[in-house]
C-alpha cells in the first residue's frame, strides 16, 4: 500500500510537469486566458512535421529535440504508471490511455492558443507510450520478487526525471526557468536624436569608393552619399548568458570618424549588415556599423 501511494504521488508531479512542459512552456499560467499576440494553427497531415523536422534541414539538436525525442520522452512514464498504477496491463490500454491524454492536451493547445495542435504530437506521445508500456513489461518479465520490481520502477522514474530536467536545463531552460533580463547602455544621448531601432535603411555593404556607399537589403541595392556632414557610429554589443539565456546585454555606442570607418572597412571587418538614416534618401546623414560578442 505504502508504494501505492509513492506511485500517485510519482503520478501527481508527473502531471504537473508534463502540464508545465506542454501547455504552459511559453506563458505563464496568469497569462493563460490572455491571448495578445497568440494564434491557433492545426495539422491534421499525419508525418508531415515530423518528415519536415528530420529532412528539411532547418531543425537544429534544439528543435528536433523539443518536438521530436521530446514528444515521446514525456509520455513513457504514462506508458509505466498505466499498468503500474492502475493495474491496466494491456498495450492496447497504454496506448488507449497515451491517445486520449495527448488529444485532450492537443485540444487545450488549440482551444487556449498555447501553440500547434498537430496530428503528429498525437502519433510521437503514443509510440512514448508504448516505449514505456515495453520497460514495464521487461521490468515485470525478470525474475525478482514484486518488491524489488516496484523499487526498480521508482528508479526509472527518478532516472527520467532526473534525466529530462538535465536536458531541458541544457537545451531548454526557459520551460523550467525564466531569468530576467538586464540590458546596460552606455552613451546612449550620442544617438539620442536618431531612432536606433527603426533606421531608413538596414543592409550589407556591396560597394564602398571612399564618396559612395551601395547598401543591399533582400535583392535590391541603394547608393548613398558620404561626406562630412555625415556620422558614423558604433555599436558594441556584448552578453552573458546563463543555462543557454541571455541574463545580461550590454550595448555601447561610440562616435567614430569617417576614417575609422573606411579602415574598418578597407580591413573587411564590417561583415555584418549597417543602419543608414537618410532624410532624402540619397545622402548618408548617419550610419552605424555594428561589433557582436556573443557568449
Amino acid at each position: 500500500m505504502k508504494k501505492k501511494y509513492i506511485f500517485a504521488g510519482i503520478f501527481a508531479i508527473y502531471l504537473i510537469f508534463m502540464i508545465r512542459i506542454i501547455l504552459l512552456k511559453d506563458i505563464p499560467i496568469s497569462r493563460i486566458l490572455d491571448y495578445t499576440g497568440r494564434t491557433r494553427a492545426v495539422n491534421m497531415i499525419p508525418l508531415y512535421s515530423i518528415y519536415d523536422f528530420l529532412f528539411s534541414g532547418t531543425a537544429g539538436f534544439k528543435q528536433i529535440w523539443t518536438n521530436i525525442l521530446g514528444n515521446i520522452a514525456v509520455f513513457i512514464p504514462l506508458g509505466m504508471l498505466v499498468p503500474v498504477l492502475f493495474g491496466r496491463k494491456k498495450l492496447s490500454e497504454a496506448v488507449i490511455a497515451g491517445a486520449c491524454v495527448s488529444i485532450v492536451l492537443e485540444i487545450v493547445q488549440f482551444v487556449f492558443a498555447l501553440g500547434i495542435s498537430d496530428v503528429d504530437d498525437v502519433i510521437l506521445n503514443v509510440i512514448g507510450g508504448i516505449t514505456g508500456w515495453l520497460i514495464y513489461r521487461l521490468i515485470q518479465n525478470v525474475g525478482l520478487p514484486q518488491g524489488v520490481k516496484d523499487n526498480l520502477y521508482i528508479a526509472v522514474f527518478l532516472f527520467m526525471g532526473i534525466g529530462s530536467l538535465t536536458i531541458i536545463l541544457l537545451t531548454n531552460s526557459e520551460i523550467i526557468v525564466r531569468f530576467d533580463k538586464k540590458t546596460l547602455t552606455e552613451n546612449e544621448e550620442l544617438v539620442s536624436h536618431i531612432n536606433v531601432k527603426r533606421p531608413d535603411f538596414y543592409g550589407k555593404i556591396v560597394e564602398y569608393d571612399g564618396k559612395n556607399i551601395s547598401v543591399k537589403s533582400d535583392d535590391e541595392a541603394t547608393d548613398f552619399a558620404i561626406d562630412d556632414g555625415t556620422s558614423f557610429y558604433k555599436q558594441e554589443y556584448s552578453d552573458r548568458s546563463l543555462l543557454g539565456q541571455v541574463v545580461e546585454e550590454n550595448i555601447v555606442y561610440k562616435n567614430i570618424s569617417y576614417d575609422e570607418f573606411s579602415n574598418t572597412y578597407s580591413q573587411g571587418l564590417i561583415t555584418d549588415k549597417i543602419s543608414i538614416w537618410s532624410s532624402d534618401g540619397k545622402h548618408a546623414d548617419g550610419l552605424m556599423i555594428f561589433e557582436w560578442e556573443f557568449d
